[in-house]
């Protein structure tokens, strides 16, 4: 059996070794969990308020009815002329508060409505809500299959010396595997450690 590891080069157990060690941690099973994405909601209000006046113009309007009353026999015929020839103007305010103004100005003359003007102002405020997302990833790095460090060994016994190369190999698993060759000794060496934390 020990003819059978004489016949056998170190450089090959080195290979053999970390061959396994590779095949033992090809699987990526600990890689760091990326956190989730962060999103901050930005909201912005605007408050608007239309000052737009609507104006409409409406002339000369017909009556809906007439009722005619008896005429008294003691009327003053030029103040009653007078009064008829003259043009009387309205100013009539139906709605003025933060709401909405309304107002309606007629015109009468020759005891009609000559003319009327509807004045509307709505002063309710119109708001805007602007909404934007903005989400945020944070970098999260990709898993490593495994780290190589390449190195020497040195020491010995009390009656012998030794020394050689030595390489190490860390996986994600907290598993590091180490093959060294003691070229003084022509004797080769593994290793497996575990990290604890």
């Amino acid at each position: 059996m020990k003819n059978y590891f004489k016949n056998i080069s170190p450089y090959i157990i080195v290979i053999l070794v970390l061959v396994i060690a590779l095949i033992l941690t090809k699987q990526c099973q600990r890689c760091p969990v990326c956190p989730e994405p962060t999103t901050t909601v930005i909201t912005k209000t605007d408050t608007i308020r239309d000052t737009t006046v609507i104006t409409k113009t409406i002339y000369k309007l017909l009556p809906k009815d007439t009722v005619y009353i008896e005429v008294p026999t003691d009327v003053d015929t030029d103040e009653i002329l007078k009064d008829y020839y003259a043009k009387k103007y309205y100013n009539n305010i139906y709605l003025d508060d933060t709401s909405a103004y309304i107002g309606i100005e007629d015109t009468v003359f020759k005891n009609e409505i000559y003319s009327s003007k509807l004045t509307f102002i709505n002063r309710r405020p119109t708001i805007i809500n602007t909404t934007t997302y903005v989400t945020q990833y944070d970098i999260c790095e990709p898993c490593k299959q495994f780290n190589i460090g390449v190195g020497g060994l040195i020491g010995g016994y009390t009656d012998k010396f030794g020394a050689g190369p030595s390489i190490m190999l860390t996986t994600n698993k907290k598993a590091s595997y180490s093959a060294s060759y003691d070229i003084i000794n022509k004797t080769g060496y593994f290793g497996l450690y575990w990290n604890i934390k």
